[in-house]
């Protein structure tokens, strides 16, 4: 060092917030062609992180940057999010967002209205299952803001595909009485050979675990279902079940069921004959 006394420039302190602009940008550079579907969907994924965080001025900002029909399912839940949190103006402003662009949709699929750049590759994405995608996201807004009557409106008619999403949220914050409806609902679509009407069923009930955790009889019968349904689906999703219940306990100040679910998953983990490029992702 000697008598060398340079000055050291401080780089700014590293936020959570500018680690998910580093990360959206990074997704962004992705080009559309042919990566628009998986650039899209990592670009929701960090809406959705954005939120969990608190940033929903940030989680804005990204939705209006996805360039397909994940861009109203963001809106839905960016409303949810300001719904939970009792700005329901704001969260009303977001839902019309989505709103306008289910209607735009159809207009373009039924013949009224001719999408052109940006907007054509946006709305006429919004076809078959992801319109349903989208309404089901809509629906779990209008149930955030106490609104059910309009919840059911917009799910009438969508495929089984989506019915899980929206039951399980309209039993996180439903009376006892509809609770066990709406398990007894899950119950049959999860004993179904539709893979997707099961899948979504099991993953309805790891959110209802989650939600009901503090009452002892209702996560027992949640654990119970979960375990009876989860081994006919992959093994991928049933770990991934399993992950999600392990870290509901985890948050809930409970190690020891922690520990027991993820030596369930470790122990379906050991037992699988996956290629690597399956087996280290999961």
């Amino acid at each position: 060092c000697g008598e060398s006394r340079q000055q050291v420039e401080h780089p700014e302190p590293v936020t959570a917030a500018s680690l998910l602009d580093i990360a959206f940008d990074g997704v962004s550079r992705m080009p559309l062609d042919p990566h628009i579907r998986n650039r899209a969907r990592a670009q929701e994924k960090l809406v959705e992180t954005s939120l969990t965080l608190m940033q929903p001025a940030q989680a804005a900002r990204y939705a209006g940057k996805i360039p397909n029909w994940r861009q109203a399912a963001a809106y839905a839940d960016i409303a949810q999010w300001y719904a939970r949190h009792d700005d329901f103006k704001t969260a009303e402003s977001y839902l019309g967002k989505a709103e306008r662009m289910l209607q735009l949709a159809r207009d373009v699929q039924e013949g009224r209205l001719f999408a052109t750049g940006d907007k054509q590759l946006l709305l006429e994405s919004m076809q078959e299952w992801r319109l349903d995608r989208v309404k089901a996201h809509v629906a779990q807004a209008y149930l955030a803001l106490g609104n059910e009557s309009k919840s059911r409106e917009i799910t009438a008619g969508i495929s089984k595909d989506e019915v899980p999403r929206v039951l399980a949220f309209e039993a996180s914050a439903s009376d006892p009485e509809s609770y066990e409806k709406i398990f007894t609902a899950l119950s049959a679509m999860a004993g179904l050979e539709h893979f997707e009407s099961a899948k979504g069923a099991l993953l309805a009930f790891a959110a209802l675990y989650e939600s009901h955790y503090e009452d002892a009889e209702k996560r027992e019968q949640l654990r119970a279902a979960i375990d009876a349904h989860r081994t006919n689906m992959p093994l991928f999703l049933q770990i991934e079940v399993l992950t999600s219940l392990a870290q509901t306990a985890y948050d809930q100040g409970d190690p020891a069921t922690c520990n027991e679910i993820i030596h369930q998953a470790d122990e379906l983990l050991e037992e699988a004959r996956f290629f690597p490029r399956m087996y280290f992702p999961v």
